[in-house]
């Protein structure tokens, strides 16, 4: 089963580059990306789609390297695959742009220092189902898409960095 990911944008371009960078470092290749605009309807574009298994990922949210092989595993017909979430606060976010860091390399390790310095809230993510927004990021059979309201939220291993909102000036 191929994945087709749609990668929401913002005005804001700086947040694209870890984006992308998460993406083509993806040990899963089998997928094809799908830029949407945020005046776009995303109905349309689920319409556009390739590929009959239908991944979201937010504009601020950086995937690690096994993100699409995790939603490909719990891809299952009545359930919808829910990425966990690492919240970086708005200095490291801020911080992480600013010096074209890329944290798709980094490890545990790396967050456990982070999350000691007060910059990462929790290192054991949870998986929140939001499907509204620019911000969400989960996976789902394209022909069950207009209506996942009733549907099992699976958690799986698909971590995400999401930078947090940053104040512009």
């Amino acid at each position: 089963m191929s994945i087709s990911l749609i990668v929401n944008s913002l005005p804001n371009s700086e947040l694209l580059p870890p984006v992308i960078e998460g993406l083509d470092l993806q040990t899963d290749t089998d997928f094809e990306i799908i830029q949407s605009r945020s005046a776009e309807s995303f109905a349309s574009i689920v319409d556009s789609a390739q590929h009959a298994y239908i991944v979201r990922l937010g504009a601020n949210c950086i995937p690690n390297i096994n993100f699409i092989r995790a939603h490909r595993k719990n891809a299952k017909q009545g359930s919808i695959s829910v990425s966990r979430r690492i919240y970086l606060d708005q200095t490291i976010s801020q911080h992480l742009l600013n010096n074209c860091l890329m944290p798709c390399h980094w490890n545990w390790f790396d967050l456990l220092k982070l999350r000691a310095s007060g910059h990462v809230h929790t290192l054991f993510p949870r998986a929140i189902l939001s499907t509204q927004g620019a911000f969400a990021s989960f996976g789902v059979h394209k022909a069950e898409f207009g209506n996942i309201s009733d549907f099992q939220a699976i958690s799986n291993r698909g971590t995400v960095l999401q930078l947090a909102r940053l104040i512009t000036k």
